[in-house]
């Protein structure tokens, strides 16, 4: 089986935000846009499972970074100031 072309999905050079990106989907799609080249902001509320999630992004040619927020109200919480990337 062939490997599919992924260009289009491209993302060199873009900084990716994703909520609750210590586990399931969140943590998938994490994965999908480091490897697609974006420097991923993985933001949870549990900081020690998000410090497992962004050790396994982190690579040769990733950058990845916890954040700990909690979008669960009607405000957005991020705790600490960040300049990430």
């Amino acid at each position: 089986m062939r490997e599919p072309n992924l260009s289009i999905f491209d993302v060199t050079g873009k900084v990716a935000v994703v909520t609750v990106g210590d586990r399931g989907i969140g943590l998938c799609m994490a994965r999908g846009l480091a490897k697609a080249g974006a420097a991923v902001s993985n933001g949870s509320r549990n900081q020690s499972l998000n410090a497992g999630a962004v050790a396994e992004l982190e690579g040769p040619g990733s950058a990845a970074v916890s954040v700990q927020c909690d979008v669960t109200g009607d405000t957005l919480r991020i705790d600490g100031g960040y300049s990430i990337f």
